[in-house]
C-alpha cells in the first residue's frame, strides 16, 4: 500500500498538515519538555521549603510526653499548619500512598532534613495532605493545604501552550481557508470550460499566481473556443459545397435508365452523404446541449429498445433504477449508440454493467466479439482510423464512431478506455465524474 494512501486528497487538508503539524509538534515538545522539568524542579523546591517548616516546628518540641503548646500553636498558625498530638502511636515502616513525584521528593527532603520516622497520605483528602512524625511516645500530626506541594503554574503554562495553540489552528483555518477557496473557484472554472459551459463574469481572485492562472485557463478557453467554431464553420461549408454537387448526381442518375452501373453509383453517392453528415457530426459533436438531471436506467432502456428490433442481445445491469445524473441526454446517448453500434457490427451478444464507485460513475459496455488488440487501441479512438486488420473492412463506416463516443465522454469531463472484455471480445470503459 502506497503512504499517499494515508494522506487527505484535497489541497485545504494537506495545507493544514503541512502549517500545522511542525507547530504542534515543536508545542508538544516545548511543553513536554518544559512542564516536566519545570514541574519536577518546583515540586523539589516546595517540597523542600515545606519539609524545612516542619523541622522548625519539631526543633521547638521540649516536652515529648504532650509537644503541643501555646507556643508551638502560634509557630504551627504562622506557617499555615493545623497540628494536633496522638499519645501511644507507633507509626509503621513508610509506604507511598500514592506514586507521585512530589511525594517522593517530599520523603527525600524528609529523609534528608528531619530523620525522624515519619508517615504521609496526599491522596485522601484532595484539598489536604496528612503527615505524621513520630516523636519518642507518640505522633506528632501536621495537616495543610496541598497548594503547599502542587505548584498551580504549571497547569497555567499548559494551559496557556493549548489555549494558544488553539487559537493558532484556528486563524491557521481562516488563512488556508481563504487561499484555497480562489484555487477551488479556478478548478470548478477550468472544469466547466473544458467540459464545454459558457461561462461569463468569471472571477479573478486570489493571489497572484492564482490570478495569473485564471486568466490562462480564461484565454486558453477563449481560444479553443473560436479554433472549434472555426472548424465547425468550415465543415459546415465544406459540407454544403458537396452536398450540392451531389444532389445534381443524384437527380441525374435518376433520370437515366436503371441498370447495374447506375445502382452502384448511387451505393457511392449515399457512402459519400454518409461520410459528410458524419464529418459534420464529428465536428460539431452537440457541445451547444447544456447539461441536465436524468435517469440513467431509462436512457439505457431507451437505446436498447432500438435495438431489439435487428434482434441483437443486449443485457443491462445496473445497480440503481432511480437516481439521476448530470448528463448532455443527447450527446451522451449518442455516445453509447455509436458504442454498441460498433459492438453489433463485431459480435452476437453485449452485456453492459453500469455502477458507481464514490464520485465516479462507471459504465462497462462488454461484447463477444474479436476484440482490439492492446498495440491498435490508441489508434481505435483517433477520428478516421479503421484497423483493418482486425476488422472487416465490408463493413462500412468513415472510423468515426468511437472517436464521437470519446470526444462526447471528454466533454463531460470523463474518460473513455479500451480494455479486453471477460466475455472475449472488447470491453469499452467509460468512467464519469459525478
Amino acid at each position: 500500500m502506497r503512504l499517499r494512501n494515508f494522506f487527505p486528497r484535497t489541497l485545504f487538508n494537506r495545507l493544514l498538515i503541512i502549517v500545522l503539524l511542525p507547530l504542534l509538534l515543536v508545542q508538544l515538545l516545548t511543553v513536554t519538555v518544559f512542564y516536566v522539568r519545570h514541574w519536577n524542579t518546583v515540586t523539589r523546591h516546595m517540597t523542600q521549603n515545606l519539609v524545612a517548616d516542619i523541622s522548625a516546628i519539631t526543633s521547638q518540641v521540649t516536652n515529648i510526653s504532650n509537644p503541643i503548646d501555646t507556643e508551638l500553636l502560634d509557630l504551627a498558625k504562622r506557617l499555615n499548619f493545623q497540628i494536633d498530638w496522638v499519645s501511644g502511636k507507633e507509626i509503621p515502616n513508610f509506604t507511598f500512598s500514592s506514586n507521585t513525584y512530589a511525594e517522593k521528593a517530599f520523603k527525600d527532603s524528609m529523609e534528608l532534613i528531619i530523620r525522624l520516622p515519619f508517615i504521609s497520605d496526599f491522596v485522601s483528602d484532595e484539598d489536604y495532605i496528612l503527615v505524621g512524625i513520630q516523636i519518642d511516645k507518640g505522633v506528632l500530626n501536621f495537616k495543610f493545604s496541598n497548594k503547599r506541594v502542587f505548584s498551580s503554574t504549571s497547569w497555567i503554562f499548559v494551559s496557556w501552550s493549548i489555549g494558544s495553540s488553539l487559537l493558532l489552528f484556528a486563524l491557521t483555518l481562516v488563512f488556508i481557508s481563504a487561499q484555497v477557496r480562489p484555487i477551488k473557484k479556478l478548478a470548478r472554472t477550468a472544469y466547466s470550460l473544458g467540459i464545454g459551459k459558457d461561462l461569463k463574469n468569471i472571477p479573478i481572485t486570489g493571489a497572484n499566481e492564482v490570478r495569473l492562472a485564471t486568466r490562462a485557463v480564461i484565454s486558453m478557453a477563449s481560444r479553443i473556443r473560436n479554433q472549434m467554431n472555426e472548424r465547425t464553420q468550415m465543415l459546415a461549408g465544406v459540407s454544403h459545397d458537396l452536398r450540392t454537387p451531389l444532389t445534381r448526381l443524384r437527380l441525374q442518375i435518376a433520370m437515366l435508365p436503371r441498370n447495374n452501373e447506375i445502382v452502384s453509383m448511387e451505393k457511392d453517392i449515399e457512402e459519400m452523404e454518409l461520410m459528410i453528415s458524419e464529418y459534420l457530426s464529428f465536428a460539431k459533436d452537440n457541445v451547444g446541449e447544456s447539461f441536465s438531471k436524468v435517469n440513467l436506467h431509462k436512457i439505457f432502456i431507451e437505446i436498447i429498445e432500438q435495438f431489439k428490433k435487428s434482434n441483437y442481445k443486449i443485457k443491462l445491469n445496473i445497480a440503481f433504477k432511480d437516481k439521476y445524473y448530470n448528463l448532455r441526454p443527447q450527446s451522451f446517448k449518442r455516445a453509447v449508440m455509436n458504442i454498441l453500434t460498433n459492438a453489433r457490427k463485431y459480435s452476437k451478444y453485449t452485456e453492459i454493467l453500469i455502477k458507481q464507485k464514490e464520485d465516479t460513475l462507471l459504465i462497462f459496455i462488454d461484447d463477444d466479439g474479436p476484440g482490439i488488440k492492446i498495440e491498435d487501441r490508441e489508434n481505435a479512438l483517433k477520428p478516421f482510423h479503421r484497423l483493418e486488420t482486425s476488422r472487416n473492412k465490408n463493413t462500412g463506416g468513415t472510423g468515426l464512431g468511437l472517436s464521437i463516443a470519446n470526444n462526447i465522454t471528454l466533454s463531460h469531463g470523463g474518460s473513455l478506455e479500451l480494455l479486453e472484455s471477460p466475455l472475449g471480445g472488447l470491453r469499452v470503459k467509460v468512467s464519469l465524474p459525478i
